[in-house]
């Protein structure tokens, strides 16, 4: 479902990828530059001004229902914490240093806002990484985005958008377009096979994994991997090592080509 701010951002043509703070509506009175623009943003305080006067009628009736919407999400006036935190990633955007080809490579790959919320989640690896506290940023990341926000950040945290995503699209953007839904609509946290992982290495991913998920109330876990071998290795460690582990169920997707494979175990309570 797209969001308000987005067909806002539709109605007007507005191209900003960046966070906006805060979104005002004023008279063309207050305007101090006089302009005929319609819109008018400020960059550096995060500020969209949407000028009344100078909106067409039929333009009008259409934002009426977006201004409601607005009210109700969380584009207004922020806590000042929370406001910092955003001057951060905006910064953060303006230069991400190693996270540029990443963004670079799902800029036109994925919808505006998992874009976004993608955005933010580097960012916050990026400053966990550095040793912060990024707890609180985390609530207000999955506040803005919802749960799929969360989503993003626990595969961008895990490093599932380079290691997995990334090179699923590479093998198969129709693959892609198939199993992504899927992959971001639950809270996936997945052990990622690829060529130079040997079994002891599966054994104790799995291991660690099965105990987190059940530390932090996640009731199962994904087996995932790219190419024959990879299937090939993922489907023979699951049958000898299947009544070693502590899970109920499994139910694994494979791709007709065997190319592809994601296993969920459905983990004990």
């Amino acid at each position: 479902m797209v969001g308000a701010l987005d067909r806002l951002k539709g109605l007007f043509n507005i191209d900003i990828n960046s966070p906006i703070i805060n979104v005002v509506y004023k008279k063309n009175s207050d305007n101090t530059t006089n302009s005929h623009n319609e819109v008018e943003y400020n960059k550096s305080e995060r500020k969209l001004d949407v000028i009344l006067d100078n909106i067409s009628p039929e333009k009008n009736e259409k934002l009426k229902p977006i201004i409601g919407e607005l009210i109700n999400e969380d584009h207004k006036l922020l806590e000042e914490e929370t406001a910092d935190s955003l001057r951060g990633l905006i910064e953060y955007n303006e230069n991400p240093g190693e996270d540029t080809q990443i963004k670079k490579f799902f800029k036109d790959i994925l919808q505006p806002l998992d874009y976004e919320a993608l955005e933010s989640a580097l960012y916050l690896r990026k400053k966990f990484a550095e040793g912060n506290d990024v707890s609180k940023a985390k609530r207000d990341l999955r506040e803005r985005f919802g749960d799929r926000g969360g989503n993003i950040a626990n595969l961008c945290t895990g490093g599932y958008f380079e290691d997995f995503l990334k090179p699923l699209y590479n093998s198969s953007p129709d693959k892609f377009k198939q199993l992504y839904e899927s992959i971001v609509g639950k809270s996936i946290i997945a052990i990622f096979v690829h060529k130079n992982m040997d079994e002891d290495e599966i054994a104790y991913q799995l291991s660690t994994k099965i105990t987190a998920c059940k530390k932090y109330g996640i009731d199962f876990l994904h087996i995932r991997g790219i190419g024959q071998s990879n299937v090939q290795k993922i489907k023979e460690f699951i049958e000898e090592h299947k009544d070693e582990f502590d899970f109920d169920d499994k139910m694994i997707y494979e791709s007709d080509d065997k190319g592809i494979i994601m296993v969920e175990l459905l983990l004990d309570s």
